[in-house]
Parts: C-alpha cells; sequence; structure tokens
C-alpha cells in the first residue's frame, strides 16, 4: 500500500512505497481528550502530515503517537477540510484503495484534485496506466463525490485520458490543463471538446486556464458565463472576431491572459468593441498584428487596470516598431476613456492627469490616472509593455519605439496617437536603466503646459535640469514648464551620495531660468517654485548653498534624511 507525502500543508501526494495499511475505527483515545477543540485541529494537521510520510520526531513526536492520532482523525467531523485537496503524480504508484481512503476522508466536501503526469515515463508505461486505474475508479454511484476544482498536466495522451473519466461537472468552479511535454508540436495540441470533461458550458465554471493547449473558439466550454478567469493560447486558422465574439459573451472576466503564437487569419466580417467592465488584469503575448486586433476592440472601465504586453515586431525596424508603438497607445487611451466622456464625445481623447515612466526590467511601465467623471474615482492603468525584434528576438529599446521619446511635441503625440497630454499636472521619472532620458525627451516634457510637478530620480536631474532654462521651441513666448510649482527629487546618486548634492547644480539651473524667464515676452507668466523635495539625503543640504537661494527662485526646501536602522 502507498504511503503518503506531502507538497505542502494542503496538497498530498501518492507515493510508490508499499506498506500494510488497514484503516482502524477504534475509539477515541482517553489520552487526547484534554485538547481543546483549537488545539486538536493544529495538532491533527500535524499528525495528518505526519501519517502522510513525515517523520514523526521532525514533530517531537513518539512513532508509536501517529497511529493514535490517525484514529482520532476519522471520529472529527471538522477533518476534511486536511483531506480536500489532493495531488496525484503520475508514477507514483497511486493505489485505489489509499486514494479512495483519503478522498472519503474529505467527504463531504468538494474536492480539488490535481493529476501530473510524469514526463520522463515513457508514453503508456506501467505507471501511466495505475494511475488511471485509479483515477477511473473515483466516480463511483454507491458514493458521488462532488469537484471543485481540476488540474491536468502532462503530455497530450495523457490528458485526453483525463478529461474522459471526469464526467460529472456541476460544481466545478475551476479547471486548469496545461501541456507539461516538450515544445515540439506545441501548436497542434488541440483539446476534444465534442465529449468528455470541456464538452458544453458549465454554469458554475469561474475560471478555465489552458496552458500550451488550444480548443477552438466555437467551444461551448469558452462560454460559460460566469468566468472570471480565461487563459488562452490562439489556434491555427482563426480570426480576431471569433475571439472577440468569445469576450462578448464572459462579460464577468476579471483576468484574461492571450498567448497568440500565430497570426490571427483575416476575418470575413468587421471587427467591434467588446466591453469588458470588471477586467482588471490583461496579459497578452504574441505577433503586433494579433494584439492589435484585440486591444484596438477591447474597452475597458474597471478602476484599476493592470496590463502587461509582450509584442513581436516583423523586424528591427525604427518605422515599424514606432508605428506599431503608435496603435498601441492609441489603442490603450481607446480602451481607458470613461464611457460617460465617451458617449459625449467620441472622439475625446485620453487624457491622464498623472503619468509615471519606469523601466522594470524586463518591462517598459507605464502608470497613467486620470479621473472618472461618472463616479469620482480615478482610472489607473499600469501597463508593462516590451517589444521584440521577430528576427533575433532581442529586446528593442524603448528610445527606438515610445512616442514620448521620438515626438516633436505633445501637439504631435495626440495626431498620431489621440492621447493629449493637456490634462497631465503630475508626472514622475522612476528609474528608466536603458531607456536613459535624452535631451528631445526632457525637451517634450517642457513643452507640456498643464504640468505642474515633477518627481525625479536623481540619476536623472542633470540630464533633466537643462531643459528648465532652455527654450522649447523657436516662439520666444513659449515657455518651458510655464506651470512648474513642485520638483521632487527621489533616490540617491550612489550608495554613499545623497540627493543632497544636487542642491547646488539645481541652484544654478533655477538662477538660469529667472534669467530666461526675465527675458521673455511673458515674464510675468512664469512663478518661482512652490517647494523643491529631496527624499533621500544622507547628510542635511549645505547651508552656504541654501542661503544662496532666494525666495524668488523657489519659496520652500524640504530635506529627508535617511537614517540608518540597526
Amino acid at each position: 500500500m502507498p504511503r503518503l507525502q506531502t507538497c505542502n500543508a494542503r496538497y498530498y501526494t501518492l507515493s510508490t512505497e508499499e506498506t500494510n495499511f488497514h484503516p482502524s475505527t477504534a475509539s477515541l483515545e482517553n489520552s487526547f481528550a484534554k485538547f481543546f477543540s483549537w488545539q486538536r485541529l493544529a495538532f491533527l494537521r500535524t499528525a495528518v502530515l505526519v501519517h502522510k510520510g513525515y517523520s514523526p520526531s521532525k514533530y517531537g513526536l513518539h512513532p508509536d503517537v501517529v497511529p493514535r492520532l490517525f484514529r482520532l482523525e476519522m471520529h472529527c467531523p471538522w477533518m476534511p477540510r486536511l483531506w480536500a485537496e489532493v495531488d496525484v503524480h503520475q508514477g507514483a504508484g497511486a493505489h485505489s484503495e489509499r486514494l479512495n481512503f483519503i478522498l472519503d476522508r474529505g467527504h463531504p466536501l468538494p474536492l480539488s484534485l490535481s493529476v501530473e503526469e510524469n514526463i520522463s515515463a515513457p508514453t503508456g508505461s506501467e505507471s501511466s496506466l495505475q494511475v488511471f486505474d485509479t483515477l477511473t475508479c473515483i466516480p463511483s454511484e454507491r458514493n458521488p463525490l462532488r469537484f471543485r476544482q481540476l488540474l491536468f498536466s502532462g503530455r497530450p495522451p495523457f490528458i485526453a485520458d483525463c478529461l474522459n473519466i471526469f464526467p460529472e461537472r456541476d460544481m466545478l468552479d475551476t479547471i486548469r490543463i496545461v501541456h507539461s511535454g516538450t515544445s515540439e508540436g506545441t501548436d497542434d495540441v488541440v483539446l476534444a471538446t465534442d465529449s468528455g470533461l470541456l464538452a458544453g458550458e458549465i454554469p458554475s465554471l469561474r475560471a478555465l486556464d489552458l496552458m500550451r493547449c488550444v480548443v477552438p473558439f466555437m467551444s461551448r466550454i469558452l462560454f460559460s458565463p460566469n468566468l472570471t478567469r480565461l487563459i488562452l493560447d490562439v489556434p491555427e486558422h482563426y480570426d480576431a472576431r471569433q475571439l472577440l465574439e468569445v469576450l462578448q459573451h464572459t462579460s464577468q472576466l476579471q483576468v484574461f491572459q492571450l498567448s497568440s503564437p500565430c497570426e490571427f487569419s483575416e476575418s470575413p466580417h468587421p471587427l467591434f468593441p467588446v466591453q469588458l467592465r470588471q477586467l482588471t488584469d490583461l496579459f497578452m503575448v504574441g505577433g503586433t498584428t494579433s494584439l492589435m486586433k484585440v486591444l484596438e476592440n477591447l474597452r475597458l472601465s474597471a478602476t484599476v487596470v493592470t496590463a502587461m504586453l509582450m509584442c513581436d515586431v516583423p523586424a528591427a525596424s525604427l518605422s515599424v516598431s514606432r508605428q506599431v508603438a503608435e496603435r498601441l497607445f492609441a489603442a490603450l487611451g481607446t480602451a481607458r476613456v470613461p464611457p460617460a466622456i465617451r458617449r459625449m464625445d467620441p472622439n475625446q481623447p485620453f487624457s491622464p492627469k498623472l503619468f509615471f515612466l519606469q523601466h522594470a526590467d524586463p518591462f517598459y511601465r507605464i502608470f497613467t490616472v486620470q479621473e472618472n467623471l461618472t463616479s469620482g474615482w480615478d482610472l489607473l492603468t499600469s501597463t508593462n509593455v516590451k517589444f521584440i525584434d521577430e528576427g533575433t528576438g532581442a529586446e528593442i529599446p524603448v528610445e527606438e519605439w515610445h512616442p514620448m521619446f521620438t515626438v516633436a511635441s505633445p501637439e504631435t503625440l495626440q495626431q498620431m496617437t489621440g492621447w493629449s497630454l493637456a490634462a497631465v499636472s503630475d508626472i514622475r521619472i522612476l528609474t528608466l536603466h536603458d531607456a536613459y532620458p535624452r535631451a528631445t525627451f526632457w525637451k517634450f516634457l517642457s513643452m507640456i503646459k498643464s504640468l505642474r510637478r515633477i518627481s525625479i530620480e536623481a540619476a536623472h536631474v542633470l540630464d533633466f535640469l537643462p531643459s528648465l532654462f532652455t527654450l522649447p521651441s523657436q516662439d520666444p513666448t513659449t515657455l518651458p514648464y510655464p506651470l512648474l510649482q513642485h520638483i521632487q527629487v527621489d533616490g540617491t546618486l550612489s550608495s554613499d551620495t545623497g540627493s543632497e548634492r544636487l542642491l547646488q547644480p539645481i541652484g544654478v539651473a533655477l538662477q538660469n531660468r529667472l534669467r530666461l524667464i526675465s527675458q521673455s515676452a511673458t515674464p510675468g507668466d512664469v512663478q518661482p517654485l512652490e517647494s523643491l523635495e529631496f527624499r533621500h539625503c544622507l547628510s542635511p543640504l549645505d547651508k552656504i548653498v541654501l542661503e544662496a537661494l532666494p525666495a524668488t527662485l523657489v519659496k520652500g526646501i524640504n530635506c529627508w534624511i535617511v537614517s540608518d536602522i540597526d
């Protein structure tokens, strides 16, 4: 008889070691009657782990105690939750008597069953057949079991067998299927949906995860009305419209992940927008053409949306990557315009109030916040973007594709992408690494007339400062950052150099800015800074430099000193 081992505190694995085990129904041991219910629960949880294969000495128990604890467990009505999640590994020699015993302990709770094939064993090996002999015995008329989650991982023949032995689906809320074989032939792993587990809609289903395997887009399982999480790969010979029809019927989706290893076929019918009001997590990876067809037709109105996009660009061409990025920005903007604004003016551009830029390897991260006029909440989009050269597999530097690094002005950005920065009042430049700002980028920011606050990493300050006193255009009336009131410096220059060292160069830049303003045609339009803040100082600010900064340059200076904590 197999003994039990544990992967963690909740999932239990059947292993191959044979033992002579006969469940007993002996009465409770008087020696354990002193334990209160919560103490028994903790103590018996340990006993179950010990009984499932852990060494008793690890828990300070004498080996003779374990059988008594096990008999005690069988009389506790609140113990089924310790057995309700079972993890069966192929190749474990899972014995039907022991498996049935475990499932009986979890009954009548809905069970979670995970079955994983040992991909190192030959397909159809003896150990594989043992697993299916065991699993086939699970659906029993005399003792029907209810399953809440089913998770299958293995090669196509193994998965196909698993899908055919669980016809009862009334209580299922999660199905997760993972093709864990070699990458060869992955695109051809098509799951059967005409019979078995994936046949037809499942009203109770909340999550359907199909990893490295596909089902036809017309499969009714995809139209289960209460899905909140859907993870899909795009099968060959299907078009984007068919996917949009699926999304249209799963309006409760909160998480959607799409992998498109092959491009969509051309649709004979026009695409249409899909409103996903509850979607908060969007992940898409694949060719840019396929991703844009989907993204350009999504309308996302949840308060907080996190998107992650990995786009394959056909060639390492500046023009191609820039065009794709412009479409990406336009699609994100269209998706995030609040419905109330869109109803009033369908051509209203996306205009966030706060804008964050950061390079968080391996993605380039964009945060935007916009006031939602319908509810008073803020709309927040966190988008992680990465462009890959399809030919070489190398990442395309963000300086070559991001519109805010490549366009000439905010007006040009709006013309190309539909994004309006007329409402931006706060921009935060976080660590950009290889996306290091260039002079053209800071020139672009200096032309945003509504900008009032800049928060910037200390490492980028010296590149930013010239834009404070440099005219962004030939027009002398166009001053840089005309409404700028606050500058905040975050981070340190190095491990032993704090942001306070930047006070002097900032002071020089503000003096040059004052000189530029006094020489401009409209000097009264630009006011001194309200505040200059250093967030990560390692020492106090230099008093001599402070005294040299008059109130005509900056009204208030704050310094936050980082102290070592033992």
